[in-house]
């Protein structure tokens, strides 16, 4: 199969890395009959990027810690159910405009080619375009592979575009619009003061079976009560669910000889994210409880053994999540996801491809990359001066 770039120097290129680790991921998964068309999907979502080489400073990307642009998660339900794959579209000067000028390109090329939903994007693209500089990120395109059938696709869209302090009120205009009003005040309910609305996820298919998510992070550490009450949403919960996640995930069961619990750094939180599908009751369908681990410090080697533990403690077998972890680094996993569908326990691990891993990124403090995506190099004299 072919490679999803290649490159004329020695060094490979992103695309052929990345084609390599999405056909073992497929492989560990149990999908090795969809690996041609995976390559075929990312060699168009990863065009942007790919012919790049692994020695070259990165673009900027808060997807994850080191500026991959590229995470890739598996649905263990109790086996594979899903391979995902979430990709950042880029362009130079690294910007929120450009970024976001290169996401709606490849909209309209997914669109064209594999049949992706852009009319609800449409309806509420107008209060996540990007307002200014100061924004983590903007647009991030995913596309899930089943077993069988169509690959289907999601973007991610940041809630806080016109400004920090406005993306909760731009979550409420989406959903009002949508019909959702309850959904919001559901989630509004819970909020604390230093929760923030991250981003929010739209479905790019037709149909009533096309969702909404909204995804909160919570800078401040949550109780197990906390996380408790915002699970209950769900019409799944089951009492005691979050606060063993919260437990299993954040070490509470370390004993004397073991590292200290984990503590986070500044760019990932605790997470959880509301499922509404606006076709149907317009109300919360799922909540997910959503873990990071801190790939730069002692806790992230931890990692792989606490989801271990939170496998084994829903009855879920180890196995396919150690072939999928074997594709990347016993240090990639990124976050870890749990919730409940139709009863029944759904895990998720996140793993980031650590392509500049311990070069670049937030936690080797990266500031010049940073720097850049805020101030690009044609704006610089303008935004500073002007």
């Amino acid at each position: 199969m072919r490679v999803l770039s290649s490159s004329s120097s020695s060094s490979s290129s992103l695309g052929e890395r990345i084609g390599a680790q999405a056909r073992a991921l497929c492989g560990a998964a149990g999908f090795s009959t969809r690996a041609r068309e995976v390559d075929e999907v990312l060699q168009e979502m990863c065009a942007s990027w790919s012919s790049r080489g692994e020695e070259q400073r990165p673009r900027w990307s808060s997807l994850t810690d080191d500026c991959s642009p590229i995470e890739s998660s598996v649905v263990l339900a109790p086996r594979p159910v899903e391979v995902r794959f979430c990709v950042e579209a880029q362009a130079d000067p690294a910007s929120p405009a450009s970024y976001w000028e290169a996401a709606q390109r490849l909209n309209q090329r997914l669109e064209a080619r594999f049949g992706a939903h852009l009319e609800r994007l449409r309806q509420l693209e107008d209060l996540f375009s990007p307002q200014h500089r100061a924004l983590p990120m903007v647009m991030w395109h995913a596309v899930m592979f089943g077993a069988e059938g169509p690959p289907s696709f999601k973007i991610y869209l940041w809630a806080g575009a016109r400004g920090i302090n406005q993306a909760s009120a731009s979550c409420a205009r989406m959903l009002e619009r949508l019909g959702c009003t309850r959904a919001w005040e559901r989630i509004q309910a819970l909020l604390r003061p230093r929760d923030v609305i991250a981003f929010v996820g739209l479905d790019l298919q037709a149909g009533e079976e096309a969702r909404v998510k909204v995804y909160v992070n919570h800078p401040a550490p949550l109780s197990a009560e906390e996380y408790e009450r915002a699970a209950s949403l769900s019409p799944d919960s089951i009492p005691g669910d979050a606060a063993t996640f919260l437990r299993i995930l954040r070490g509470d069961e370390a004993s004397a000889g073991e590292p200290p619990k984990t503590t986070f750094h500044a760019s990932r939180q605790v997470m959880t994210s509301y499922r509404i599908v606006p076709g149907k009751a317009g109300d919360i369908d799922s909540v997910a409880l959503q873990f990071p681990h801190a790939l730069g410090s002692p806790e992230g080697a931890l990692a792989p053994e606490r989801t271990r533990s939170l496998l084994r403690e829903h009855g879920l077998p180890t196995e396919d999540y150690e072939r999928c972890l074997s594709v990347f680094s016993p240090l990639a996993n990124s976050y870890i996801s749990f919730q409940r569908a139709r009863g029944r326990p759904v895990i998720t691990p996140y793993f980031t491809s650590r392509l500049f891993a311990e070069r670049f990124g937030l936690l080797t403090r990266d500031w010049d990359t940073l720097r850049s995506w805020h101030f690009p190099p044609r704006a610089t004299q303008e935004d500073v001066h002007g």
